[in-house]
């Protein structure tokens, strides 16, 4: 690993009319000992071909070309050849401030941490990098110590982003969380969400992590997220981070755990409103969407949300004796 360095993963996947935005970020920046690994994760659009013109006659470029595996995958593949110190990933349809590396990597060296984070940003997608102007704000650095106070921050209080990508890691850090029991670094069976279940991997083991309220991060909303389409079993995939941090989390962090369940129940209470929607869906589905509801609604504090529960699940068992 070489001290100071920062290895940059970019995983893209059909984002050709995105990169140059990207690109002339990537350029601009103030800390320049970095190194970027692009990996274009079976794009059938001119992503490739516009990633090896960047890359051209660069030095501190890498690039990886793969079957299409997913993101968790991709990142997986970057990770497997970064050599720098620290680790950072950036979605290729986003774009950083000039000054996102210089930044971060002042952070993570002055306080002496396994991580630095900054805020981000939400951007439309006509939004470009050319439209970023100064930030009317006040930044303010904050120290978090200890892993269960971490995770409190993260997971419950939201101090700041469930994302990867605001962050930069000391890379030694992130390659601990794979063990005989996890020979990964992303969970690739993880479709959705995969960003809190390896930011919970991570911030479990650190000591200490430094936060600076300062927007270096432009997160691009682009229409057509999954987010906003119709439901689809596929989105059970939403839950699967729950289940994994509630397994993890129940012994030595039970406020992370119920808090997991809280949200568990949450999205499986959106998720079955949508599948009612939907004619057609299968009995598989219904029933561990109901199984989900059943097992975690007494974690949610709220009349209103209880009387909605009552009335999903009245329309779920009446959808089954159906099916």
């Amino acid at each position: 690993m070489e001290k100071g360095r920062i290895s940059v993963v970019l995983p893209c996947y059909n984002v050709a009319k995105w990169l140059d935005d990207c690109f002339k970020s990537l350029e601009d920046q103030t800390y320049k000992k970095t190194e970027y690994i692009f990996v274009n994760d079976g794009s059938s659009d001119n992503t490739l071909d516009k990633i090896k013109t960047f890359c051209k006659g660069k030095k501190n470029c890498k690039i990886i070309d793969k079957p299409n595996g997913g993101l968790c995958s991709a990142r997986n593949a970057g990770i497997d050849v970064a050599e720098g110190e620290y680790l950072c990933f950036i979605d290729p349809d986003d774009f950083v401030s000039p000054r996102f590396f210089e930044v971060l990597f002042n952070l993570i060296e002055e306080y002496k941490t396994d991580c630095a984070v900054c805020w981000r940003k939400k951007v439309e997608e006509d939004f470009h990098y050319e439209d970023i102007k100064e930030e009317d704000e006040k930044p303010q650095t904050k120290t978090i110590c200890g892993g269960g106070r971490i995770l409190d921050e993260y997971m419950i209080k939201d101090t700041f982003d469930k994302a990867v990508w605001n962050k930069i890691y000391r890379l030694e850090k992130v390659l601990q969380i794979k063990n005989q029991n996890r020979p990964y670094i992303f969970d690739e069976g993880i479709r959705e969400c995969e960003d809190t279940e390896f930011c919970f991997q991570f911030l479990k083991t650190v000591d200490k992590i430094v936060f600076r309220n300062e927007t270096l991060y432009y997160y691009r909303q682009r229409a057509g997220s999954i987010l906003h389409s119709e439901f689809s079993p596929k989105q059970l995939d939403r839950m699967k981070w729950n289940y994994v941090v509630i397994k993890e989390a129940e012994k030595d962090f039970p406020s992370v755990a119920k808090y997991a369940r809280q949200r568990l129940a949450l999205k499986a209470l959106g998720l079955s409103s949508a599948a009612l929607k939907k004619e057609g869906t299968d009995k598989e589905t219904l029933e561990k969407l109901a199984q989900a509801l059943k097992s975690n609604i007494k974690y949610i504090q709220n009349k209103f949300l209880y009387i909605n529960y009552l009335f999903v699940m009245a329309k779920l068992k009446k959808r089954l004796k159906g099916v």
